[in-house]
């Protein structure tokens, strides 16, 4: 029997949903319900019904599902441990970082990880979430840096391919809303929502790493009664750009606007009603042979994210 047909039911079991399933597992939903339908033929026995919001066991579903489960997980825990095995002494990790904190802690995180770990091969890669997110699933990396909480990412259509992960809480941060140079309003002030009526405002797609900063975008665009105009721009150089050229507003991570604050391209200002948090998490794959080692390095990543924020004058807690 094969064991990939065994997890792919596991999966849909568990998620009550072929959809669902195939999006965790990566692979197209006609071909997950076809290995389903296979399954059932070679117990000869029907073991979901079908319906309009999903799956539901049969009898025989469920009694199949709890036979098979506890085997499914040793077989995973037995390949683990061989790894480890095959692995003792030496190690290799990938982990992916936002591209504003890789520029910032990459470097040194690199030099520490092969002083305090020296039996380690660390490779950091600067990726943003929604491809990491996939990447951690089917194998391709160990680990990265999400931003959370767990229940945001889990509403996005890739959060799925995290629900295996563990996770170690970095740091929370604040969005910083900027605008242009020579905007009128006094820079580093506090302004109103409805100060930014008539004025663009750069967004990025909600399903990328910024989700909670959108959220609370259509929350201010509410409170300024809908009168600012919004520019979804998935880049990060073009909505500096926007700001930059006089055309309008972002909100940006400080880590990825700090340079053109200090440098007098942008200016600064902060709203009286809204606060955009960034929850940070290194998040690694549950199969991931080397916890021990992820564990050290998190706790270099919130010793170099608090020393970097102390010198760029970021507001930061660790966690």
């Amino acid at each position: 029997m094969d064991l990939k047909r065994l997890r792919y039911f596991a999966k849909s079991a568990e998620l009550g949903s072929i959809n669902k399933a195939s999006e965790a597992v990566l692979i197209s939903q006609p071909a997950l319900s076809r290995q389903i339908r296979l399954l059932e033929e070679e117990l000869g026995a029907r073991l979901v019904e079908r319906h309009s919001t999903g799956i539901t066991l049969t009898e025989a579903g469920r009694e199949f599902c709890a036979r098979i489960l506890p085997h499914v997980a040793a077989i995973d825990e037995a390949v683990q441990a061989i790894r480890q095995k095959a692995t003792a002494g030496k190690a290799e990790l990938t982990i992916a970082l936002s591209p504003d904190i890789a520029a910032l802690i990459a470097a040194r995180i690199q030099a520490q990880a092969r002083e305090a770990l020296p039996g380690l091969t660390l490779r950091l890669l600067d990726s943003h979430v929604g491809v990491t997110a996939r990447a951690i699933h089917s194998g391709e990396i160990d680990g990265a840096m999400v931003y959370g909480p767990r229940p945001h990412w889990q509403a996005l259509e890739w959060g799925g391919l995290l629900s295996g992960v563990e996770e170690h809480e970095l740091f929370i941060d604040e969005y910083v809303l900027v605008g242009p140079p020579d905007c009128p309003l006094a820079a580093g002030s506090t302004i109103r929502c409805a100060d930014l009526a008539g004025y663009k405002l750069a967004v990025s797609g909600r399903q990328g790493q910024h989700y909670d900063a959108r959220k609370a975008l259509d929350k201010l665009a509410r409170a300024a009664g809908g009168r600012i105009e919004f520019i979804e721009l998935n880049s990060t150089g073009a909505r500096k750009n926007l700001v930059e050229s006089g055309q309008g507003f972002a909100f940006f991570p400080y880590t990825d606007i700090y340079k053109e604050i200090r440098d007098g391209r942008v200016r600064r200002y902060r709203l009286d009603s809204i606060t955009v948090q960034r929850h940070a998490y290194l998040v690694v794959n549950h199969q991931c042979p080397h916890k021990d080692m992820v564990a050290r390095l998190a706790g270099m990543f919130r010793a170099e994210i608090g020393r970097v924020a102390g010198e760029i004058g970021h507001e930061v807690r660790i966690a």
